[in-house]
């Protein structure tokens, strides 16, 4: 490495017993600039402080970008087991159903293969169709459902409407039909 007149000199002064905090202060290129009868040494001195800080201040950033960093990696490392935790909770849920589903049906065919007729088996599958294409919101219609599966059950020996007639007869009302022009 070739070493400038300034490098030289500080080395020098080195040699000599100065301190590096002596030697680093503004006094060596206050003195060289008169000296030299120019200013260029306190220019190159005001060059290397601005480097200096320059140098703390990218170091300073490169700190809180590591610390950044490292609250990002534990930050997405906990969301990643949060995530995993409920992906397992979500299959171990998906199974249970599944059990269950499957248990249903098992259950299902084993009934009908108890049914003494085919007639009973015919009204035990109309049922479970029965039940799988209802959809109930309200109390009016789980009655209405209770009614149609008692139907289907008894193969028809149940009045239905009747019944419906007790519980609610505003369903039965006629009502004025609108006509749109």
């Amino acid at each position: 490495m070739i070493m400038t007149g300034l490098e030289m000199l500080k080395a020098e002064m080195l040699n000599r017993g100065l301190t590096s905090q002596q030697i680093g202060s503004k006094v060596l290129p206050v003195v060289l600039s008169i000296l030299s009868e120019n200013d260029e040494y306190l220019k190159l001195n005001d060059i290397q402080e601005d480097i200096r800080k320059k140098k703390e201040e990218l170091s300073d950033i490169e700190e809180k970008l590591k610390c950044i960093k490292r609250d990002l990696d534990w930050t997405l490392n906990v969301k990643l087991r949060d995530a995993n935790n409920r992906l397992k909770e979500v299959n171990c849920e998906i199974e249970s159903k599944e059990k269950e589903v499957i248990d249903y049906i098992e259950n299902f065919n084993k009934s009908l293969e108890n049914c003494e007729t085919a007639e009973a088996r015919d009204r035990l599958r109309t049922a479970q169709f029965y039940r799988n294409s209802i959809i109930l919101d309200t109390k009016y219609d789980q009655t209405a459902y209770n009614i149609g599966l008692a139907q289907i059950i008894t193969g028809g020996k149940f009045d239905g409407l009747e019944t419906l007639k007790e519980i609610n007869p505003k369903l039965f009302e006629k009502k004025p039909v609108r006509r749109i022009v």
